[in-house]
């Protein structure tokens, strides 16, 4: 999944968690206008957990995340995914 925006902007902070798997590796890239990358930072989110991702990064225009791997949570017992959830972001233009 990728956010892109006309205008540079900074991405301080956000919550995330995974939504079926355990141990979900969320590769976050941020890139600039040129699609040149500028920061890239790995994290791993739980089920039932929300994670305050801490990134302080400044002058990009797109953000993408890549999800992989995990455990299925045994309370989500038949789904298997890599999908995942964010909330609270924090942006500066």
């Amino acid at each position: 999944m990728s956010v892109t925006s006309n205008k540079v902007f900074s991405l301080r902070s956000f919550y995330a968690a995974a939504a079926h798997n355990n141990d979900l590796q969320l590769s976050i890239t941020g890139l600039n206008s040129q699609g040149l990358t500028l920061y890239n930072k790995t994290v791993t989110l739980q089920v039932f957990t929300a994670t305050e991702i801490m990134l302080n990064w400044i002058h990009i225009n797109t953000i993408t995340f890549v999800a992989s791997g995990g455990m299925n949570n045994i309370v989500c017992a038949i789904v298997n995914s890599t999908c995942f959830a964010m909330d609270n972001w924090s942006i500066e233009q």
